[in-house]
């Protein structure tokens, strides 16, 4: 069983600026000895905006891309 078919309230979507202060959360969590800053994923964003995406869920935001 896939992904989708375990967690059909998630869903893969572009990031927003306003997601900035999450993602930096997740990263810290998911990456601790790799800090970065928030102002980081700001400029992938700006840069690269299609290649920045959240997965989304009724609880929030629980993964990064």
């Amino acid at each position: 069983m896939g992904f989708a078919a375990l967690y059909p309230s998630y869903i893969w979507r572009p990031m927003t600026a306003a997601d900035l202060p999450i993602v930096k959360s997740l990263a810290d969590i998911i990456h601790p000895a790799f800090p970065e800053s928030e102002a980081v994923f700001a400029n992938r964003l700006a840069l690269h905006p299609d290649g920045c995406a959240v997965l989304d869920g009724d609880d929030g935001l629980r993964g990064m891309c």
